[in-house]
């Protein structure tokens, strides 16, 4: 329910956009992204995904009362990328991992007592399907709304810096394993804290180019058991930690 509420409440922001922003840009950018788990007693790395995603992207601001700054950013994202570790039951094996999702963040900005910085706090959600390819692969959906918090400084010529911390504050992830008899496993990872960075700089009037670190944690899931048509088999599986990384550049038209 509560990313349905959310999901609502960004299209109401979205359908607003057009005659509400300040300024609203459209751009395309890549990041290299990676995705890593590892064996939580021991540490021990179990599998890296590594490779560039591709995104679109679409931001508005606008300055509300009291010179609160609004804003919304929305991405929709793909990729292939590499997959380098081991299936769950140990085996090596060297493949291809498919990614595609949507993310949606609105976020308010309040000016310091400096009129450059502010501090600034959004809350947003993200949604992902990953299909690990190959023999023994599986297809896994994401749904998960985060917060995050920090610093921004705001420049004259329109150079923009946002730095902070970043909290998955709620996790859900859908496991596909019918094609191998057992019914879909629902888990829930617990989000952890992270770093994040973006810096905004202008070219000219209409175009700008965006530069940006972005990152996900998630702890060790509980045990779950597997079931086949709603019957126990007394076998237990869980998601382990898991860190998401991405370093990235966009370039936006902005209106």
């Amino acid at each position: 329910m509560r990313f349905i509420c959310l999901a609502f409440a960004t299209l109401i922001s979205v359908s607003s956009l057009p005659a509400y922003a300040d300024s609203m840009s459209i751009g395309a950018g890549v990041e290299y992204f990676t995705w890593k788990e590892y064996e939580s007693v021991t540490g021990r790395e179990l599998l890296k995904e590594t490779g560039p995603r591709y995104y679109l992207a679409l931001d508005s601001t606008r300055e509300m009362g009291n010179h609160w700054i609004y804003g919304f950013h929305g991405r929709i994202y793909s990729a292939s990328v590499d997959y380098d570790g081991e299936l769950q039951n140990g085996t090596p094996i060297q493949t291809t991992t498919d990614y595609s999702g949507v993310s949606a963040e609105m976020d308010f900005t309040w000016p310091l007592a400096s009129p450059d910085w502010g501090f600034r706090y959004g809350l947003g959600f993200d949604v992902w399907r990953r299909h690990l390819l190959g023999n023994g692969g599986y297809l896994e959906r994401y749904y998960l709304a985060y917060g995050r918090i920090g610093a921004s400084y705001q420049g004259d010529s329109g150079q923009n810096m946002y730095v902070g911390v970043k909290l998955p504050l709620a996790v859900d992830e859908r496991v596909d394993l019918t094609e191998y008899g057992y019914d879909v496993l629902k888990l829930k990872p617990q989000g952890d804290f992270s770093l994040f960075a973006q810096v905004r700089y202008p070219i000219n009037r209409h175009w700008r180019v965006d530069f940006h670190y972005d990152s996900y944690r998630f702890k060790k899931s509980a045990d779950v058991e597997l079931t086949s048509g709603g019957i126990s088999t007394g076998i237990f599986a869980h998601q382990p930690e898991s860190r998401q990384d991405s370093f990235g550049v966009n370039l936006s038209y902005v209106f």
